[in-house]
């Protein structure tokens, strides 16, 4: 018998507020979920990576970081677990030079 999880809200709102990081996908729920997971395995790795990143999106797939500042190598690696923790690979990064 296959034991039923319930999923827990997206984050709760004192949660969101130490973010400063938003996230989005375009309505889906289960995609806002499965963001607010990859928030904090980001935060729980490196808070000061989290710090840098403005927002994250994710759009058939594939993650979108929008970083406030230039991530640093070891950014990149925080980011690139926390969405390999969800089954995923494709990641593309911006921000202003």
């Amino acid at each position: 018998m296959h034991e039923q999880h319930q999923s827990p809200a997206i984050a709760d709102r004192d949660e969101l507020r130490t973010w400063r990081m938003m996230i989005s996908a375009n309505r889906e729920t289960w995609r806002l979920s499965r963001l607010a997971d990859v928030a904090r395995r980001i935060f729980g790795a490196s808070p000061s990576t989290g710090d840098k990143i403005g927002e994250i999106n994710d759009h058939k797939g594939t993650l979108t970081v929008f970083w406030s500042r230039p991530p640093t190598t070891n950014d990149l690696v925080v980011v690139a677990q926390a969405w390999d923790d969800e089954n995923e690979c494709d990641i593309q990064h911006q921000w202003a030079e």
